[in-house]
């Protein structure tokens, strides 16, 4: 895995590269920054700072996200299957149409998210909290949501997924 400081990256995103894919930019600052439909998949973003980020159908396959903060990221048709986002702050990001099938969301923080027709299937979202988003059209099927908290959340649809008596439902009720 290739290490770049962040100027590189946007030295070679201005440039036109877009396959930046399995790269290290562990603890970058990325503070509102740019990267429409680049190829990140692979990558290492562990603890990156990415809050307002514009980053519309971005792939982060495979990435590792754990602990970044993306809060207000724009990830409108995102893939991120597979990627790692435990812990990541994801507060008023904006899911619509993106790619989070067996993504790892574990303990992970999407208050006030919009997750609407996002593919979550087989995502863990063990302990994530998923407080007052929108998750009309979200596909869940086979997602692991004990301990999930989607108090307040529009659309929830609980068909085919894997829960226990921790869950909070939209609703504010625990359990089955």
């Amino acid at each position: 895995m290739e290490k770049i400081s962040v100027q590189e990256l946007l030295r070679r995103y201005a440039a036109g590269q877009r396959n930046l894919s399995s790269i290290d930019l562990q603890n970058a600052l990325l503070f509102e920054a740019t990267l429409r439909d680049a190829d990140l998949s692979g990558s290492d973003l562990r603890s990156a700072y990415l809050p307002y980020a514009r980053l519309a159908q971005v792939n982060f396959s495979q990435a590792d996200l754990s602990q970044a903060d993306l809060s207000g990221a724009q990830l409108y048709q995102a893939n991120l299957a597979g990627a790692k986002l435990s812990r990541a702050t994801l507060l008023q990001a904006n899911l619509r149409y993106a790619d989070l099938s067996q993504a790892n969301l574990a303990g992970a923080v999407l208050h006030c998210a919009d997750l609407r027709h996002a593919n979550l299937t087989g995502a863990d979202l063990t302990g994530a909290v998923v407080t007052r988003a929108l998750l009309d059209g979200a596909r869940l099927a086979g997602a692991q949501l004990q301990r999930c908290n989607f108090f307040r959340s529009v659309g929830v649809d609980l068909s085919g997924c894997q829960w226990d008596d921790s869950l909070v439902h939209a609703d504010g009720h625990k359990g089955l």
